[in-house]
């Protein structure tokens, strides 16, 4: 007796789709991030010091440990108000969620692109994608090591994942 097929389900996240749901993923965070540094005073500690880097030349640790690389490539947004490092959250929303999907579908996830768009929904991401917050950079940068890890690239991947700890201190137990 022959059993019925089941669909395979696709590997691989096409760039079509992993374009289109970055792109809808950075466009519905872009109404908010002209809202400023919001309440959290770890983000005006960020502007701060991102600030003092961009007067000074000199790193400045917004918060201690610090966080250098999130700081670091805020720096020559630092005049133009929040609106600039918000919306750079906006795109590590946006990598979070192509990358997400690429890892969901690697692992055999059907409906790859919708559980990664269930991921940057998620009201903390969703959150941190709209702030000058270093939480999504961090998350992009250690899935992004992710996959280069299980392609085997572990050069790479430790690359990725430099940035992520350089991002955020804790991504170090990923």
């Amino acid at each position: 007796m022959n059993s019925p097929r089941t669909p395979e389900v696709p590997t691989r996240v096409s760039l079509r789709v992993g374009a289109w749901l970055a792109a809808g993923v950075f466009l519905t965070r872009m109404p908010f991030v002209w809202s400023g540094f919001g309440t959290d005073t770890d983000t005006w500690k960020f502007a701060a010091g991102v600030r003092e880097m961009a007067d000074t030349g000199r790193y400045t640790a917004s918060r201690l440990p610090g966080y250098p690389i999130m700081e670091w490539l805020s720096v020559p947004f630092a005049h133009l108000g929040p609106w600039a490092p918000n919306a750079l959250s906006a795109v590590a929303a946006a990598a979070c969620a192509w990358l997400a999907a690429r890892l969901f579908a690697r692992h055999g996830v059907r409906d790859a692109w919708l559980a990664a768009a269930a991921f940057v929904f998620v009201p903390a991401a969703y959150i941190a994608g709209t702030s000058s917050i270093d939480y999504l950079w961090a998350i992009a940068f250690a899935l992004a090591g992710w996959l280069e890890a299980a392609d085997g690239r572990a050069t790479r991947a430790g690359l990725w994942l430099g940035l992520a700890v350089g991002t955020r201190l804790t991504s170090a137990l990923f």
